[in-house]
């Protein structure tokens, strides 16, 4: 083979040389990738849980006292959080219920200003509760 062919040769195997190490780079990023999103699927069903477990027991302590403002707020800020990571994971399910549960929570807490003004109590918030409480179940069988 003459020098030319050689050096032709040897281009061509270089350029597959360098073609095999990306691929493998590429395999080896693309399993990478997977490892990373199968933790953070894994946190994000940890975080989901936990989340929905203070939302419920917070709805039940307000529920138990309807004048308190402070579990209205963890509530609403946990679903918040909730319906955000809902977002990132494109779970759009549950971020619908999470929506709508928020949307609840939202009303209670204008139905305890308006009682703080002199306003009579919602004869419906304890059904609203029960609502609110059954959204959280059905987000805890979407994750």
């Amino acid at each position: 083979a003459s020098r030319r062919d050689r050096r032709i040769r040897q281009r061509n195997l270089n350029r597959l040389e360098v073609f095999w190490t990306l691929r493998a780079a590429l395999r080896r990023e693309r399993q990478d990738r997977s490892r990373i999103m199968d933790d953070l699927r894994k946190d994000f069903l940890e975080e989901t849980a936990a989340r929905l477990d203070l939302i419920a027991s917070e709805l039940v302590r307000f529920e138990q006292t309807p004048s308190a403002s402070e579990p209205l707020r963890i509530g609403l800020r946990s679903l918040h959080t909730l319906k955000g990571l809902c977002g990132f994971f494109d779970a759009h399910e549950m971020e619908a219920v999470a929506h709508a549960a928020e949307s609840l929570l939202e009303r209670f807490r204008r139905d305890a200003a308006s009682r703080a003004a002199g306003s009579p109590p919602d004869p419906e918030m304890s059904d609203d509760v029960t609502l609110a409480l059954k959204a959280c179940e059905r987000m805890r069988s979407l994750a």
